[in-house]
C-alpha cells in the first residue's frame, strides 16, 4: 500500500512563522499521512530546511564503525593495508 511509504515534509526557507497553517491533513486512500521533520529519499536524508546534517551524521557513524572494526581485526597498523581494508569493506 502506498500510504505505508509516504509522509508529509513541509519545507521551509527558515523557521516557519506561527501564522502558517501546517496542520492540513493529507490522505491517500483515506489513510492519513504522518508529518515528518526529516526524510530519506534515494538514500539521501534531509530535513525540512533542506539541510543534510542528519545524512552526514549517519555517514560519519557508519565510517567510524567500519574503522573501529578494521582496527579491531588487524594487528598491522600499516596505513596502506588499513586504507585498502576500509575501501573494500
Amino acid at each position: 500500500m502506498f500510504s505505508d511509504k509516504c509522509s508529509v515534509l513541509h519545507i521551509y526557507q527558515q523557521r516557519p512563522c506561527s501564522c502558517a497553517d501546517n496542520n492540513y491533513p493529507y490522505h491517500i486512500d483515506n489513510v492519513g499521512l504522518p508529518v515528518v521533520s526529516c526524510v530519506t529519499d534515494l538514500c539521501v536524508s534531509h530535513d525540512n530546511e533542506l539541510k543534510f546534517g542528519f545524512h552526514i551524521d549517519c555517514i560519519v557513524s557508519k565510517a567510524a564503525l567500519s574503522a573501529r572494526l578494521i582496527l579491531k581485526c588487524f594487528q598491522s597498523r600499516d596505513p596502506a593495508l588499513l586504507v585498502t581494508a576500509f575501501l573494500h569493506l
